[in-house]
């Protein structure tokens, strides 16, 4: 064998060696991260020879195929739009990996909207548009359709007290619904699923809502039924 042939070799061997080194090193990372609990959109990483939970690189979230509009982009409660919920998880879990303690949460699906002012004419007139809402959201589940009686210009005693049985069985859907922990009270994160739903379309929705609380920053079931006017027992116009 002459000395190149033997020189390339050596060439050959200390690279097969190199390789199977890195790969030795690559299954021994997968050994020490294998079932090592992270929390979602975090990947586990060797950092000082220790498994370590890493934030996931948003720029990896994989693209949109459909417009923004229609499924992909949400709109958190700053007023900000991400281009996938991957996009906005993935970032919000860098900010508190950077000690941010307050950070946004998704607020509705899609676009973000500009933003108008809640003019004391519309919160005045938010309560009556949202107790029609909730009829119409009840009535759908109950029965497949969403019409709604027209309210008449002179209403009978009867037309009201059918209007007020109506927004009461409405409303206790409604909170019974709301209330997923079934603690009898509805707390932020539970309001976050009736706020996500319509914020896009009224303003004055975080403004209502937070009116209703008490101090406690919940919503108890009396305070429910009173922020709508419709106390569960009290002024029933069927009396």
């Amino acid at each position: 064998m002459k000395w190149f042939d033997a020189f390339f070799v050596l060439v050959a061997v200390a690279a097969l060696s190199s390789a199977e080194e890195d790969k030795s090193n690559a299954e021994k990372i997968a050994d020490l991260c294998y079932g090592f609990p992270c929390e979602h959109d975090m990947e586990c990483q060797l950092m000082n020879g220790k498994p370590t939970c890493v934030c996931k690189d948003p720029k990896d979230c994989p693209p949109c195929d459909v417009p923004p509009r229609i499924g992909c982009s949400v709109c958190s409660t700053r007023n900000k739009t991400f281009e996938s919920h991957c996009v906005f998880s993935r970032t919000i879990c860098l900010m508190r990996k950077e000690g941010v303690k307050r950070v946004p949460h998704v607020d509705y699906p899609g676009e973000c909207q500009m933003p108008h002012p809640c003019t004391p004419e519309r919160y005045d007139s938010f309560r009556g548009r949202m107790m029609e809402w909730l009829r119409r959201t009840e009535k759908y589940e109950e029965s497949g359709t969403t019409d709604d009686e027209t309210r008449p210009e002179d209403p009978s005693k009867e037309w009201l007290c059918d209007e007020w049985k109506r927004n009461q069985r409405a409303l206790k859907w409604e909170f019974q619904k709301l209330d997923t922990n079934e603690n009898k009270t509805i707390d932020d994160s539970e309001m976050h699923a009736l706020r996500r739903q319509i914020l896009r379309y009224e303003v004055c929705t975080r403004k209502f809502f937070t009116r209703c609380a008490g101090k406690d920053k919940k919503i108890n079931k009396d305070e429910w039924f009173a922020c709508f006017g419709h106390p569960e027992r009290e002024h029933s116009p069927c009396m």
